[in-house]
């Protein structure tokens, strides 16, 4: 009897050690997803697209870039930030940005939280005035 209640003892003392986890500091991982192209009627072309958080932790002061480039006029070239103020862990935010543009492009959407990595993703496309095309890679 002595040796099975020394057994149940050790049992439930070891219980605590095995059970103990080492839990990593939750991160927010943002990522970029799928960069469409739409034409509207009343808004003329849209690029939307999506930024992602796939970590375990919000992500706060989101800092994306949009950035179009002409492949031969670089006078036409533009870029501008902006901020998500915040994006909860597993969260999609969609973003659409009106186009006013003339012949081929390559777009750039970029994304980072301050002191992070940035995460690009870039596409070609065609667009005269309201209609836009988004070419597949």
């Amino acid at each position: 009897m002595k040796k099975i209640i020394g057994i149940f003892i050790c049992m439930l003392l070891m219980i605590p050690v095995l059970s103990t986890t080492v839990i990593a500091n939750p991160e927010p991982i943002i990522e970029i997803g799928d960069i469409r192209g739409r034409t509207t009627l009343f808004y003329g072309a849209i690029l939307i697209f999506e930024i992602k958080n796939s970590g375990d932790a919000d992500a706060k002061d989101v800092i994306w870039n949009f950035a179009i480039k002409h492949p031969i006029i670089k006078k036409f070239n533009l870029s501008h930030d902006f901020t998500i103020d915040l994006i909860k862990a597993g969260d999609i935010k969609k973003l659409t940005v009106g186009l006013s543009w003339w012949g081929r492009f390559e777009l750039t959407i970029t994304a980072y939280i301050p002191g992070g990595t940035p995460v690009s993703k870039t596409v070609n496309g065609f667009s005269i005035f309201i209609f836009i095309i988004i070419f597949p890679k």
